[in-house]
C-alpha cells in the first residue's frame, strides 16, 4: 500500500509532462530528460525508502571500516612490527642474562601475536563480513587453539542480521570469551547461537571460571559490551557471582 502511491504519482506527473505544450519548447537533450531522470530517482526513493536507506547505510559502514583499517595499518600494525624487529635484534645478543633473555622471548611472542591480530583485523575490516555463525565458529576455534580452556560451540542457523549488527554481536561474543580465558581462568567455555522468533537471535557465552559481581565490576570490557549492545538495540544480560562462573547473553530482534 505504501509503495503504490509514489508509483501512481509518478505516472500522473509523467503524463502531465508529456501533455504540457511547453515541453515541446525544451531542448531535447537537456531539461525534459534531466527532469524525467530526477523525478524517476525521487519516486524510486519514495517507493522503496527502506531499501535505499539500507544500501546507503551499508556503503557508509564499509567506508568507515576501510578508514579504520588504514589507521590500524599505519599506526598499530607498524608500531608492533617495529617492536618485534627491535626484540629480534635484542635476542641476537648472546651476552644477555638468562632471565632477560626469557623475558625478551616472551615479549617477542606477545608482540608477534598482537601483530598477527592487527593484520587479521585489517583483513576483516576491508572484507565483507562473513555470516555470523561462521565468524563465531572461527572465534571459538581460535580460543580453543590459543587457550588452555575447553571451548565448545553450538551454532544454529539464523536469519542474517545487517552487517553492522553482526559485527557488534561478534565483538560482544569475542570479549566474553576473552574475559573467561584471561580473567576468570575458566576450564570450560561454551558458546551458543540460537534462532528466535521474528528473525531474532541470541548469543550466549558461559564459563566455569572464578566469577565476579557484575554490580561492582567496572572493567572496560564489560562497559564495551554494554555499549555495543545498546548501539544495535540489543539486550545484554550478565549473570555471575564470585566462585560461580559467568553467563553473558545478548539478544537481538529486528525492529
Amino acid at each position: 500500500m505504501i509503495s503504490a502511491a509514489p508509483v501512481a504519482l509518478r505516472e500522473k506527473v509523467s503524463a502531465n509532462i508529456r501533455d504540457d505544450p511547453a515541453a515541446a519548447e525544451w531542448p531535447a537533450a537537456s531539461a525534459p530528460a534531466e527532469t524525467s531522470g530526477m523525478l524517476s530517482a525521487l519516486f524510486d526513493l519514495a517507493a522503496h525508502p527502506q531499501g535505499r536507506w539500507e544500501s546507503s547505510r551499508e556503503a557508509a559502514v564499509m567506508a568507515e571500516r576501510n578508514r579504520i583499517a588504514r589507521e590500524i595499518h599505519d599506526t598499530l600494525a607498524q608500531g608492533l612490527a617495529a617492536i618485534r624487529l627491535q626484540l629480534e635484534l635484542a635476542q641476537a645478543n648472546d651476552e644477555l642474562p638468562k632471565g632477560a633473555s626469557q623475558a625478551i622471548e616472551l615479549a617477542h611472542q606477545i608482540a608477534n601475536e598482537n601483530f598477527i591480530d592487527a593484520r587479521r583485523m585489517i583483513s576483516a575490516l576491508r572484507s565483507p563480513p562473513p555470516c555470523l555463525a561462521t565468524a563465531l565458529s572461527a572465534a571459538a576455534e581460535r580460543a580453543r587453539r590459543l587457550g588452555p580452556a575447553k571451548v565448545t560451540a553450538t551454532l544454529e542457523a539464523v536469519a542474517a542480521p545487517p552487517s553492522a549488527v553482526a559485527h557488534e554481536l561478534l565483538r560482544i561474543a569475542q570479549e566474553a570469551i576473552s574475559n573467561a580465558e584471561r580473567h576468570a581462568r575458566a576450564q570450560t567455555i561454551s558458546l551458543a547461537l540460537e534462532a528466535l522468533p521474528g528473525r531474532g537471535l541470541q548469543i550466549t557465552v558461559s564459563d566455569d571460571g572464578e566469577g565476579f559481581d557484575p554490580a561492582t565490576s567496572g572493567g572496560f570490557g564489560l562497559a564495551g559490551m554494554r555499549e555495543r549492545a545498546a548501539a544495535i538495540g540489543a539486550d545484554l544480560t550478565i549473570a555471575s557471582a564470585p566462585g560461580a562462573g559467568a553467563r553473558v547473553s545478548v539478544t537481538w530482534t529486528p525492529t
